[in-house]
């Protein structure tokens, strides 16, 4: 284990496995939003989603209800990323400014 992750496990309660692991799945988030906010992946999902209801019968006011919360919950979880994102730079940041002993 190096000099970082072993300063991960000795200032958390949490094991450095399940802290790697989430800073894992952290990164991945932040990929697959780029990935998706790049293609334009997103917004075919919504497209396609109201096509398909509106073929169901779903009313309107139903599916505009659903269209504001899903982009609700995706301005959230972009605030998340970016979050996510600046905490990842500095932990890369202080790994790179801080000597190995």
């Amino acid at each position: 284990m190096d000099n970082f992750s072993t300063s991960i496990a000795q200032s958390s309660p949490f094991n450095t496995e399940t802290i790697l692991m989430s800073n894992m799945e952290a990164i991945a988030s932040g990929v697959r939003a780029r990935i998706e906010e790049n293609t334009g992946y997103t917004k075919k999902i919504t497209d396609e989603t109201i096509k398909i209801a509106q073929s169901l019968g779903i009313a309107n006011t139903e599916i505009e209800r659903w269209v504001d919360y899903r982009r609700n919950r995706l301005a959230q979880e972009t605030a998340q990323i970016k979050i996510i994102k600046n905490l990842v730079n500095k932990t890369f940041l202080i790994r790179i400014l801080t000597p190995d002993k």
